[in-house]
């Protein structure tokens, strides 16, 4: 099931798998609203995850509308402090352009979570790609 997140006016969805593993954020531009409700929706997310089991994400940005806007940056920092702070292994697909934009957006995804323990993020310019490295990550953990 395919949702909204919160804002309806906004340009992000979340979708739960079937079986309630993984959790996919669609975000299809930076517009401030956008970012808040994406941001919002991981960070909901985090709040209420059992932190013993690991969160498997798939990030889906692979669009052409969304940039790495200094307020996304500044946003994102607290899905990741939130993260660390709490401990929650994490496992995240990250789905982007494959452009100059989502080059840049990788560099600064590395940069960002180079010391960053629970969190584990993979890029990926392919959707199916993403799903098969969870549905592995998924596997190895069982």
């Amino acid at each position: 099931m395919t949702t909204a997140v919160k804002q309806s006016d906004s340009n992000v969805t979340q979708h739960w798998s079937d079986d309630k593993t993984t959790i996919t954020f669609k975000m299809l531009d930076s517009t401030r609203l956008s970012v808040d409700t994406y941001i919002n929706g991981n960070l909901e997310v985090l709040r209420e995850w059992d932190k013993s089991q690991t969160l498997y994400t798939i990030q889906d940005i692979a669009n052409p509308n969304v940039t790495l806007t200094p307020y996304l940056k500044q946003r994102l920092s607290e899905v990741t402090d939130f993260i660390k702070t709490h401990q929650i292994p994490v496992r995240s697909a990250i789905v982007m352009e494959n452009n100059f934009t989502g080059q840049v957006m990788q560099a600064f995804g590395r940069l960002f979570t180079i010391n960053a323990k629970y969190l584990t993020q993979v890029y990926f310019t392919d959707m199916s790609k993403a799903q098969e490295w969870i549905n592995k990550q998924q596997t190895s953990m069982s």
